[in-house]
């Protein structure tokens, strides 16, 4: 009832304006563009709306990361503890155990947490309660050590606030997270509570490139951004591309190839190939994009 009413004191006043700005022939009377104007005006609340809630989501998400790679800097078992919801502590047996492997794994300190912004979500109504969560991947260094971490978070819950707080978290080395992204048979499970992946390895260098793992070949030279800005002006063959520069450092759904480093940070060439043609070139880092280099539709 108060939502209808203050939906109803909206709507009077935006048509007393309107009305106001005709008599005052600062408006032509015209029902089209009153209507219009009024649809403009709802979209841009509409809009400002949704940033709202998109800021306090991330603000959130940002809080609970921030405080978890604190604890873990700390180790203080019991702060990473409390993070969880106590849905999620009554729940899951083992989460103690888990965080007492999550310490023995992760040694610290956090010295950069990749995360993009970027969340995926779910959001429950329903006769006036609401529940919101977020959720996402994101790679961490320590020193040259990177992990992932895949953390659930449930930040507003009017239906059961005990279920307020950190609903699953996958904590990852880098050879196990390397593992699950080329093999499409793993996913990560829904579960409750936290699991630590730390037990298998693999042979190869894995490299953190734009926030995800690759496996890497080392090459005796990296290529020289004038050389392929020149490459493109005639060309996008990606057979060609690779009789002039040799095959990629890295492959998985994008090819990298290594840059010069510059300030002290990685940078890599970011291919993107379809058919034989290359259809976009991007230079990247360990964990985010820099700059287009090259597009086709351009």
């Amino acid at each position: 009832m108060k939502t209808r009413s203050v939906i109803s004191a909206i709507g009077w006043l935006l048509s007393g304006i309107l009305l106001f700005l005709w008599q005052g022939k600062y408006l032509p009377f015209h029902y089209e563009y009153m209507e219009q104007y009024a649809k403009n005006l709802m979209l841009r609340k509409y809009k400002q709306y949704l940033a709202y809630l998109d800021s306090k989501e991330k603000t959130a998400y940002n809080d609970a990361i921030t405080a978890l790679f604190d604890a873990l800097d700390e180790r203080d078992n019991e702060a990473i503890y409390n993070l969880f919801s106590p849905y999620v502590r009554e729940q899951d047996e083992d989460l103690e155990i888990q965080i007492d492997k999550l310490l023995s794994i992760y040694a610290g300190p956090t010295d950069e947490i990749g995360w993009d912004g970027i969340l995926g979500g779910e959001q429950s109504y329903d006769d006036g309660d609401h529940s919101k969560n977020a959720f996402t991947s994101f790679p961490i260094r320590s020193g040259n050590t990177y992990y992932w971490c895949y953390l659930d978070l449930m930040y507003e819950n009017t239906y059961n606030d005990k279920q307020i707080g950190i609903v699953q978290m996958d904590f990852y080395t880098a050879d196990e997270y390397c593992i699950l992204e080329y093999d499409d048979s793993k996913k990560i499970v829904d579960s409750v509570g936290l699991t630590v992946h730390a037990d298998s390895t693999i042979d190869n260098e894995i490299r953190c490139i734009k926030g995800h793992p690759y496996i890497y070949s080392t090459s005796a030279k990296t290529l020289n951004v004038d050389d392929v800005r020149n490459f493109f002006k005639t060309s996008n063959n990606y057979s060609e591309f690779t009789n002039q520069f040799g095959h990629p450092n890295a492959e998985n759904i994008y090819c990298y190839y290594e840059l010069p480093i510059e300030n002290g940070e990685s940078r890599y060439l970011q291919i993107g190939t379809h058919n034989d043609s290359i259809y976009g070139a991007a230079i990247v880092n360990e964990f985010e994009y820099i700059e287009t280099i090259y597009d086709r539709n351009d």
